[in-house]
């Protein structure tokens, strides 16, 4: 084929290629109102995807609300053994036994304006009046006599509460040289007593306060709610009925308010004389201790014959009056006094008593 028939073919193939190409694309492109449309449609997909999106958060505000998510719980700080001080106890647990210790130390300081030779505890019947010598001299002392030693047994058994009590101070035997160097004065039995109660039932026995001492509530076997009132003086006060002796006593506590206790306490037939006090007048005609069946403290008091016990028993009411604490009771003793007059073999008794 000549050169020149071959261009002209070619150059038509390409303009006819063109030709095609532009009349396709005009198809293909988008007009102007399709965009806006599709741009509408993504505009309202989102503004649902948006109302969804709140719907769900809203639904899981109440969910949480309804079933609060707890709160996280730190773990626990490991304390290392070392870290605080180890305190020992106060008591002994030996089975099924607590032991406690008990008492104090003493140290007294006592300034008296007359001299009363009995020593730390003031002897109320021979303090010395202005015509004698120790009436006029006053008297400075120190001692550590009045210190306590003592434990007590707490423990349970058969369903049974049981106590048990011990206390001594040293206030006992005083030699006449007590004062001279050593200052040993000798100890002395305060309290020893067991004490079973359960329920509303409770029995003593053993050295404890007699049941005639006044109460500050109830009617218990501890000292601490006696009423011994606040003085330091060992003798504690003038016109306290109160004495430490032997007792069997039962004690029936009716209700928290009302207690009612019987005792048996050993006796003594004292007509006076005891630390200076004043002693019963007795028939000229006898002698002067009834031949030694009274005590007028002549002897230890042992000797003297005593037929019974003392009789004691005390009603204790509490209640309270103008929101104060209101303790009232009533108490009594009674016994049987006999003696033998060897000068005509005859024997005498009587039982006597009162209440207060």
């Amino acid at each position: 084929m000549p050169g020149g028939i071959r261009k002209r073919s070619v150059a038509c193939l390409i303009a006819c290629a063109t030709g095609l190409a532009a009349q396709n694309a005009s198809r293909l492109a988008p007009c102007p109102d399709e965009i806006e449309r599709l741009k509408d449609q993504v505009r309202q997909q989102q503004e649902q995807i948006d109302a969804l999106r709140k719907r769900l958060d809203a639904q899981q505000t109440l969910l949480e609300g309804l079933h609060p998510t707890p709160a996280v719980t730190p773990p626990p700080v490991l304390v290392l053994p070392d870290s605080a001080p180890v305190q020992a106890p106060l008591s002994l647990q030996i089975g099924g036994a607590t032991i406690t210790p008990t008492g104090f130390i003493d140290l007294s300081q006592v300034w008296r304006t007359r001299t009363v030779t009995s020593g730390l505890p003031t002897n109320f019947a021979a303090i010395p009046f202005n015509n004698t010598a120790l009436g006029h001299r006053p008297q400075t002392l120190s001692s550590a006599a009045s210190t306590r030693l003592g434990v007590q047994v707490n423990t349970r058994v058969l369903g049974f509460d049981v106590l048990g009590v011990v206390e001594t101070d040293f206030l006992g035997y005083v030699p006449n040289n007590v004062a001279t160097t050593t200052n040993s004065y000798g100890l002395r039995l305060r309290l020893a007593f067991a004490d079973i109660g359960k329920n509303r039932w409770e029995f003593l026995a053993g050295q404890n306060w007699s049941l005639l001492t006044p109460a500050r509530r109830g009617i218990s076997p501890l000292p601490e709610s006696l009423f011994l009132t606040q003085d330091l003086d060992p003798n504690i006060q003038s016109g306290l009925i109160w004495s430490r002796v032997p007792q069997a006593r039962l004690v029936f506590h009716a209700s928290p308010n009302v207690s009612i206790g019987v005792s048996f306490e050993s006796s003594n037939t004292y007509a006076g004389g005891s630390a200076g006090a004043g002693t019963i007048t007795l028939p000229s005609a006898l002698a002067p201790n009834y031949f030694g069946q009274v005590d007028n403290s002549t002897g230890n008091g042992n000797s003297v014959p005593s037929p019974n016990t003392d009789w004691i028993a005390k009603i204790a009411f509490d209640t309270k009056t103008a929101s104060r604490p209101l303790h009232l009771e009533v108490a009594g003793v009674g016994n049987r006094f006999a003696f033998y007059n060897p000068l005509n073999a005859r024997s005498f008794s009587i039982t006597g008593g009162e209440s207060h």
